[in-house]
């Protein structure tokens, strides 16, 4: 057997862990790589971080450079009004683009009716669980996408009925690993850095960003990875900023003296 043969071995592919770029210029090297195939990733943030545009960028160039299926499932913003943001910033939807955008904004209506009945097991059970997964499952079949997004997680766990709930949230993230694909969820931060989710803890990876503000009043948006499972990752600040259709980041350079009297 000759050595090109041995290194196209399927013994030999197999090993080779996949990964997913976040495509932002200069911050995948501090991922080592990309992301791990198959985790669950937290984008958090406060209003105006550019978490919705981050992460459907993230399937966008996806699609683009490596050909992997992209779903974005919206409960927040319409469809309609989702695809005027993306194009506005030079990015497209639609299967020829690779990527799909699912509006499932009809569930916010009448959500005073959202929460079932109570279970065999004295938890109450939301009738749109169900529906939610079916359709995300059908979609799967369908498209077979390789990376989801879905906006947001407050949203969802309203619609599933497990707002406050550690088991609800435990069975949710337990399905989407069972989807096999890599998937994104959009979550509001609380403004302390500090204070830890029960999300927090069950997600494989985290993209924290948020705006600071220098002393001369301007405002910078900021990208940390907070967590990364199974990834030998930067946890330093990065400043980020989207210019020629792609976001790009810096590492951000503190001024120790300024922080440390901050204290």
């Amino acid at each position: 057997m000759s050595i090109s043969e041995a290194q196209a071995s399927p013994e030999k592919t197999e090993k080779t862990e996949k990964t997913h770029k976040t495509y932002i210029e200069g911050f995948d090297k501090y991922l080592g790589g990309g992301i791990p195939s198959g985790h669950i990733v937290l984008i958090s943030g406060a209003p105006g971080t550019m978490k919705s545009t981050l992460a459907f960028s993230m399937l966008y160039n996806n699609a683009k450079e490596d050909l992997a299926a992209g779903l974005y499932v919206t409960l927040e913003q319409s469809r309609s009004s989702l695809i005027r943001q993306m194009e506005k910033l030079g990015m497209f939807v639609g299967r020829e683009f690779g990527v799909e955008i699912l509006d499932l904004s009809v569930f916010r209506q009448g959500e005073e009716d959202w929460m079932g009945d109570f279970g065999e097991d004295g938890r109450r059970e939301s009738p749109w669980f169900k529906k939610f997964r079916n359709i995300l499952e059908t979609q799967k079949k369908v498209i077979d996408y390789d990376l989801v997004v879905i906006d947001s997680l407050p949203l969802v766990e309203i619609v599933c009925g497990i707002k406050n709930s550690r088991y609800g949230l435990f069975r949710l993230f337990n399905w989407l690993r069972d989807l096999g694909t890599t998937t994104f969820i959009i979550s509001e931060n609380p403004p302390d850095e500090k204070v830890v989710r029960e999300c927090d803890f069950m997600a494989d990876g985290i993209l924290h960003l948020f705006l600071e503000k220098s002393p001369e009043l301007s405002v910078s948006r900021v990208l940390r990875c907070a967590k990364m499972r199974e990834v030998n990752h930067d946890t330093g600040y990065h400043v980020l900023e989207y210019k020629d259709r792609k976001f790009w980041s810096s590492p951000k350079r503190y001024d120790v003296g300024r922080v440390l009297s901050q204290l």
